[in-house]
């Protein structure tokens, strides 16, 4: 038996906002609503919500905020044959910010930015109280670092990653010229880190101030990476230690 976690950009995710209703009442009204914003037809594509917070107006009403999350058959179909092929039972399926959720949330109520940077994508995950509130997706990641590499310096790209993984980014000494090739690229996943924090403030108003950002994923690996996210965000970095609750 297995589960697996789909990539970020795999899914469609969207924070809706709905007065407080009974259970199957909220089902129709985000049925309906996904209609709305989902690209496709319903009939293609798998829903599922979690509420991720509440709050009252100015009136005194009563508001819950659902996290909308859509993934088409099409996809959804393409990993069950994986796992078929594997000899593996495919037993669900997740967004990766949920799995982050877990990893590095739980009964940590510390508010968490995780800056999960993979190879083609990296996702900002908000973590309060331990669960998943918001996710954002920037195209920027690590193969960007590697191609911009690359390209400056007209070698292929395993070359890149190596010279990548070997000489990290550094804002001064012998590295620095090599890290001034891939410093713009990290500017930009720091940047939308940033926006994905203003979206957050203003979609949850009311949540507590973010206090730490923990770096996942491949990229987090970066030589130097911490130091300068730490000095660009202004906040506490630490790196993921993914099998720290493992028993």
């Amino acid at each position: 038996s297995a589960i697996a976690s789909l990539p970020v950009f795999s899914a469609f995710t969207i924070i809706l906002d709905f007065p407080e209703m009974s259970a199957s009442e909220l089902n129709r009204a985000i049925t309906f609503q996904a209609r709305q914003y989902i690209p496709l037809p319903l009939s293609e594509v798998a829903l599922d919500w979690i509420r991720v917070g509440e709050f009252k107006d100015d009136s005194g009403f009563k508001h819950q905020q659902i996290l909308l999350i859509s993934v088409t058959q099409e996809q959804i179909r393409k990993y069950q044959n994986i796992f078929k092929e594997a000899g593996l039972s495919l037993g669900a399926l997740e967004i990766e910010g949920l799995s982050l959720a877990r990893i590095f949330g739980g009964a940590d109520p510390t508010p968490t930015i995780v800056v999960d940077i993979g190879s083609r994508s990296t996702s900002a995950v908000f973590l309060e109280d331990g669960r998943l509130k918001f996710v954002s997706q920037s195209d920027f990641a690590g193969a960007s670092l590697t191609q911009a590499l690359a390209s400056s310096l007209s070698v292929n790209p395993l070359r890149a990653e190596e010279l990548k993984k070997e000489k990290g980014v550094s804002a001064a000494g012998p590295n620095y010229e090599l890290s001034t090739i891939m410093m713009p690229f990290l500017d930009a996943i720091i940047n939308e880190t940033k926006q994905a924090h203003y979206k957050y403030k203003e979609q949850f108003p009311g949540a507590r101030g973010v206090e730490r950002v923990i770096l996942s994923g491949g990229g987090a690996n970066l030589i130097g990476a911490e130091k300068y996210f730490e000095k660009a965000l202004a906040l506490p970095i630490a790196k993921a230690d993914p099998f720290s609750r493992f028993e």
